[in-house]
C-alpha cells in the first residue's frame, strides 16, 4: 500500500498522482493532476501577454476606452446588456385604496397584491425578492 494515499491517473494527461492533489479543471470540467493545472496556467499567462490592445476613442465622452483586438459586435451587445442588467430597477405600483397596492416586483415583473397596513407578503411570492415601496 502506498504511504501517500491512492493515486490516480490523470483523464487529461495520462500522468499519475495522489488523489489529494487533483483539482477540479474550470476549462475541461473534470478533476486534473497539479502538473495540468500548471500548464494550463502558464499557456493562460502567455495568451494574456500575447493579446494586444487598442484604444478606441468613445464618441459619447470623448474618453478612450481600451477594447482587445478581438474585440466585436458580440461584445458590444454584452456591454449594453451587462449596463443595463446593472441599471436600477424602477418599482411600480398602483394604490387600489388606503392601504392596499398593486405592486410589480422588479426583478420578476410578478404582480401581486401588497398590504402597506400589514406588510404582507414580506417577500415577492413568486421569486422571494423583498418588497420595497421606495425606489
Amino acid at each position: 500500500m502506498n504511504p501517500q494515499g491512492v493515486n490516480v491517473i490523470c483523464r487529461k494527461c495520462k500522468r499519475s498522482a495522489p488523489a489529494e492533489q487533483f483539482v477540479m479543471s474550470l476549462d475541461d470540467k473534470i478533476m486534473v493532476c497539479p502538473l495540468c493545472i500548471l500548464d494550463s496556467r502558464k499557456s493562460n499567462s502567455k495568451m494574456t501577454n500575447s493579446s494586444h490592445k487598442t484604444t478606441v476613442v468613445s464618441p459619447v465622452k470623448g474618453t478612450a476606452v481600451k477594447k482587445s483586438a478581438d474585440w466585436d459586435a458580440d461584445d458590444d451587445y454584452l456591454e449594453r446588456m451587462n449596463k443595463q442588467k446593472l441599471a436600477v430597477p424602477k418599482v411600480e405600483f398602483i394604490r387600489i385604496d388606503a392601504f392596499n397596492v398593486k405592486y410589480t416586483c422588479p426583478k420578476c415583473k410578478y404582480v401581486f397584491v401588497y398590504n402597506e397596513d400589514k406588510n404582507h407578503p414580506k417577500h415577492c411570492p413568486f421569486c422571494t425578492r423583498l418588497v420595497s415601496l421606495k425606489s
